[in-house]
């Protein structure tokens, strides 16, 4: 499976498309994705323009064999397009094709086949003996409106890996709805670019946390809410954490000799600013960020293991349903941002990102 495939999905869609239109996207790719596409009955009514991929042609027929693609309107501004029955023959996505050269791929096993949506369930996972997880494929149909369609598919969804095209399709609502619904998005696209040439050294697939499930500090107690809790970021990668009369310490172990875990590093931009804001969709850094924040998120549910939603994430900045501060330990911090007129300049140089200042370490 090439990536020519998914990015003539992500151009063209999971819908009904002439073979011509397939094969122009996929271009030298053709013959090896033709086994992950299904041909239905009929012929298409459109085909794309060569010369113009953005504009439509109408197929009429041409003789008693063949077909040409016109421009439709009044006033044509090129010859008609020959085309063969071949050409016009439409192409779907064959699901099953698809799962089943993902599960090889990725490593999970294709057992399951949903028929309709544009996600579907084509398989389940396990990582030792951690619960089975379903793995769900979307498919954008390639229509306005596919976002909304498939945050209304998911909806329904728990506990699943959700395979996606690539990461343009992972919004912050889709975000968001994936917290809720304890979902693990996953890029094809990126996922598959970091298998090896040697399929036994694949990367493994993030199906779920590889490690198990660490136990909580607290011992949680029925009706705690996340804003009782109270986290004192401290230096040296060390929190104090306190609910409900309860008060534990932990540190984070570091990433290296000199860098500081990055769940200790959000932690501190938190108790400086406590709101969460992802680089805009479509920047640089905006899946390397959100994949940080996903996995920050995860830790503290299971540092605390306290119910319900650890960000308001209604909006464009998150912020936190439980208080965080700087510890005393770090007042020198505090008082230079007291002190300051400028905050943003000292949040900078005090913040554990720049590396600049030894109260870290």
């Amino acid at each position: 499976m090439t990536s020519s495939l998914w990015q003539a999905l992500e151009k063209l869609g999971a819908g009904e498309f002439a073979a011509c239109d397939w094969r122009h996207h996929l271009g030298d790719d053709w013959e090896s994705c033709v086994p992950f596409l299904k041909r239905v009955s009929g012929h298409a009514e459109t085909v794309l323009d060569p010369k113009r991929p953005a504009r439509r042609l109408d197929v009429v027929p041409d003789g008693p064999d063949g077909f040409v693609g016109i421009v439709g309107d009044d006033a044509p501004d090129a010859p008609p397009l020959p085309l063969t029955t071949e050409d016009i023959a439409p192409l779907i996505p064959d699901w099953a094709a698809i799962a089943t050269a993902l599960g090889k791929a990725l490593g999970f096993t294709t057992n399951r086949y949903e028929t309709h949506g544009l996600t579907r369930q084509i398989g389940t996972a396990q990582n030792g003996s951690d619960t089975i997880r379903p793995i769900v494929l979307c498919l954008p149909a390639g229509h306005f409106g596919d976002h909304g369609r498939i945050a209304s598919d998911l909806v329904a969804r728990r506990d699943a890996t959700v395979l996606l095209p690539s990461a343009r399709w992972i919004t912050p609502p889709i975000q968001a709805l994936a917290s809720a619904n304890r979902l693990t998005l996953v890029s094809i696209s990126e996922q598959l670019a970091q298998l090896t040439t040697v399929p036994a050294l694949a990367t493994p697939f993030p199906v779920a946390g590889s490690k198990k499930r660490k136990k909580p500090l607290f011992i949680v107690q029925s009706g705690w809410r996340w804003d009782m809790l109270t986290i004192e970021v401290a230096s040296g990668g060390r929190i104090v954490a306190s609910c409900d009369g309860q008060r534990k310490d932990h540190r984070f172990q570091k990433s290296n000799a000199k860098t500081h875990a990055k769940d200790y590093e959000i932690l501190m931009r938190l108790a400086l600013e406590p709101k969460w804001c992802n680089p805009p969709t479509g920047s640089p850094k905006n899946e390397a960020v959100r994949r940080q924040f996903y996995r920050f998120r995860k830790t503290l549910d299971e540092l605390f293991g306290i119910p319900g939603e650890v960000f308001d994430m209604k909006g464009d900045d998150w912020k936190p349903n439980f208080n965080v501060m700087l510890h005393n330990d770090l007042s020198g911090v505090q008082q230079r941002i007291a002190s300051s007129k400028k905050e943003r300049d000292v949040f900078e140089e005090w913040h554990p990102l720049s590396r600049a200042d030894s109260a870290f370490e």
